[in-house]
């Protein structure tokens, strides 16, 4: 069997690194409810969608690199912060999920804690956490509620593992990015 990211899993993981996956789907479909209630409740963030496209909000090019070179090939979308529509975003510190699961009292593979665990916020909130908070160990998730493509560049992944040090080749980001990961269709 494929051995699978943990976090796609919950529970103790077996003999190749999986986990339960039925636990997992139950407490990720629980967090992307607890998601939805919460950013409703902002009435700064224009809710399209049931469910968010997540980004990672970053200006480090070496995450965004990381992204593309994974295993898997993942795009990266691009989009700079002065081009995005942030009426359409909400924003966690660290992944929504594990946040979910801290305010549920459940472990969480969260490595910074502190008062902004379990807050979802608009772009006004983020600003002023980012000032008391910085950036946090976990980054900062951002949840995209809109229909439409955010106007950005996608950079095709590779699904070959890099042969070199990657800081050394880590050019592609811009400065205040909010660059996405996904899996290409």
């Amino acid at each position: 069997m494929k051995e699978i990211h943990p976090h796609r899993g919950s529970g103790p993981s077996d003999a190749n690194g999986n986990r339960p996956q039925e636990k997992y789907y139950q407490e990720r479909r629980e967090a992307d409810d607890w998601l939805r209630r919460s950013v409703n409740d902002l009435d700064s963030i224009l809710m399209e969608r049931k469910n968010p496209v997540f980004f990672a909000l970053t200006n480090d090019r070496e995450a965004v690199l990381k992204a593309m070179l994974s295993g898997s090939g993942n795009d990266v979308l691009v989009v700079e912060l002065n081009k995005a529509d942030i009426s359409k975003f909400s924003f966690t510190f660290g992944d929504s999920m594990g946040n979910h699961l801290l305010l549920q009292g459940k472990d969480a593979f969260l490595s910074d804690r502190h008062e902004m665990n379990g807050q979802i916020m608009d772009f006004k909130n983020l600003a002023e956490a980012i000032k008391k908070y910085g950036l946090g160990k976990d980054g900062i998730e951002a949840h995209y509620w809109s229909t439409k493509q955010p106007d950005g560049m996608i950079i095709k992944g590779s699904s070959i593992a890099p042969i070199h040090d990657v800081k050394s080749t880590a050019t592609i980001a811009t400065t205040k990015t909010v660059a996405s990961t996904y899996k290409h269709p």
